[in-house]
């Protein structure tokens, strides 16, 4: 019979759900960064060449 007193299986089922919660929230926080890096990075590139062909211009003039 189980013991309904003992605090261990009740502790593995909550770490368990805490186990499984930031794992979830790991995965969501690793999309976002890469979703954001993903969109960050053309922007920041095409920033980037459009200030130096525009200071290239600047300096021919």
């Amino acid at each position: 019979m189980v013991d309904l007193t003992d605090p261990l299986p009740y502790t593995a089922v909550v770490a368990a759900i805490a186990l499984a919660v930031a794992t979830a929230l790991g995965v969501a926080l690793g999309d976002a960064v890469t979703t954001a890096a993903g969109r960050a990075v053309p922007i920041a590139v095409g920033v980037a060449v459009g200030t130096y062909a525009v200071s290239r211009r600047n300096r021919s003039e």
